[in-house]
């Protein structure tokens, strides 16, 4: 997912916690992360699992590093 300069910061099971501006914030991050997260669907629906859900969530909130 490089290309919506994104930083995976954790896997988890079969999640990903993604941040997008970091190390450096830009005014388009927000729309990079839901680019990513519609992708990300699109990619899982190609797939042709319709037994695994997909689910995206976007959190727009003030982080502390």
């Amino acid at each position: 997912m490089a290309r919506f300069d994104d930083f995976v910061a954790k896997y988890r099971g079969d999640g990903v916690l993604v941040y997008f501006g970091y190390p450096q914030g830009h005014e388009d991050d927000p729309e990079h992360a839901v680019q990513a997260g519609l992708a990300l669907i699109e990619a899982v629906h190609w797939l042709g699992s319709p037994s695994s859900p997909s689910r995206i969530g976007v959190s727009r909130g003030g982080i502390l590093v």
